[in-house]
Formats: structure tokens, sequence, C-alpha cells
């Protein structure tokens, strides 16, 4: 299916031209929606997942998910400071015991494992509400949320 207005591409599904905002039915009634109409730009993937990756969380709120973007960067952080807290009582002191040594060192790579997982997640969620934003888009023409 072909924009009226346009010319371009559009998917089946569409209610709005993604590139120009003219209805699909072609209607030019002074109430229409398109009357109106400011495109919203879509977001891209490769950036939500690069913000993601580099600090967990970013990527949520680039795509515009506030409150979980800022749950993610709290635990990541929280995740964080324990681990160099720790990792540093080792550095710090010379008089730590094999035993001693061994528990802290155990003590942080446990906090490191969720941390890791917290990222991978973060990577796939980030990848499937960009695209469900973009779909959106295509769609409605309005952002999702």
């Amino acid at each position: 299916m072909y924009c009226h207005k346009c010319g371009k591409e559009l998917d089946e599904d569409a209610v709005y031209c993604s590139y120009c905002g003219a209805s699909v039915d072609g209607s030019t009634d002074a109430t229409d929606r398109t009357t109106h109409y400011i495109p919203y730009p879509g977001k891209s993937v490769g950036t939500a997942l690069v913000l993601g990756f580099f600090f967990s969380g970013l990527g949520h709120l680039y795509i515009g998910k506030l409150a979980r973007g800022l749950c993610i960067m709290m635990i990541e952080i929280a995740l964080t400071v324990a681990t160099v807290m720790t990792s540093s009582s080792v550095l710090n002191n010379d008089y730590l015991t094999y035993d001693e040594f061994v528990g802290v060192m155990i003590f942080t790579l446990l906090l490191t494992i969720p941390a890791f997982i917290l990222l991978v997640w973060n990577l796939f969620d980030v990848n499937k509400l960009a695209k469900e934003y973009n779909d959106c888009i295509r769609r409605t023409g309005t952002p999702p949320w």
C-alpha cells in the first residue's frame, strides 16, 4: 500500500503515513487528525542498545521508559558500588588470611553475576521496547507511552 499524498510505501495496517502524516483512507475532513499531525521520529534500536550497553538503564531513558530506566540504573549502581567496595577492601588490607581473601573474592563474584545478568536482560528488553515503540509510531502516528 502506498500513501496517496507522498507516494511512500506504507505498512498494510498503517492508519497514517509515517513520512507525511496523511490519513491512509484519504479523508480530508477538517476535524481529521492529520491537520494537526506532527510526525514523531522513531527511535534507533542501535542507539538504544549502545546506550544500554555502556550504562544500564540509559537505553530505556532514550526510548521514554523513564521509571524502568531509573530503576535499572539504581540497581546497577548499587551492585557496582558494593562490588568496588568489597574489591577495594582486599586491595587495602595486607593482613587478610587466605580464607578471608577467598571469602571476599567469592562475595565479589556473587555481586558481579547479578550485575552481568541485569546488563544482558537490559539489552534484550531495550531492543524489544525500541521495536515496539517504532511499530506503534508506524501504525498510529503517536508514541505508545
